[in-house]
């Protein structure tokens, strides 16, 4: 079976993206000898959106995502213990929810994410997720996944320059699981 994924948008009446998920379903949890972009089935063509998808799914670092390196590898090398540990089989990998902050709390992120559920019960695959941030966390509990295992990612030497840094909120990062709805 070859990489099947799937970006799925939730727009407003002006047709204005609320929100967007990125999902694949994947035979096993990714590993360094995989091509780039193929943790979360985007193609590539240098937009920033490409290089947000692989800054956190995947090992590129193009040129203005330098300074990102030594972060993004430890967020990487985190990311696929945490795969590995908590989706070793076929299972769908939700690798990005984000929603506008205007249209938080709307109901983007549920329309969404039901559909690829859906998909998944169809399968009867679980679906899994990594998520940070205690409200994130919440969400997606809401949603029907558990918290398997919290895994500690901190920066020491930029928590160290920056005691305020955004690389905090990550310091947290939590395997998310939900199986599959049961057939009928």
């Amino acid at each position: 079976m070859g990489m099947k994924g799937a970006v799925l948008g939730d727009y407003g009446e002006n047709g204005e993206l609320h929100a967007v998920l990125v999902s694949r379903r994947a035979t096993k949890p990714p590993s360094d000898s995989e091509d780039c972009c193929t943790h979360c089935a985007v193609c590539c063509g240098g937009s920033l959106f490409c290089e947000l998808c692989c800054t956190f799914c995947c090992r590129c670092t193009g040129p203005s995502l330098a300074p990102v390196g030594k972060r993004a590898d430890d967020l990487e090398k985190t990311m696929q213990q945490m795969h590995a540990d908590w989706a070793p089989g076929e299972h769908v990998y939700v690798a990005v929810m984000a929603v506008h902050p205007d249209f938080q709390g709307k109901g983007a992120c549920s329309r969404l994410m039901r559909t690829v559920e859906r998909a998944a019960d169809n399968k009867q695959l679980p679906c899994y997720l990594e998520a940070s941030g205690e409200r994130n966390v919440a969400i997606y509990s809401h949603l029907g996944y558990d918290s398997k295992k919290v895994y500690p990612l901190t920066d020491r030497a930029v928590e160290k320059k920056d005691p305020e840094s955004v690389w905090k909120s990550y310091d947290q990062f939590h395997a998310m699981v939900r199986p599959p709805a049961p057939p009928g």
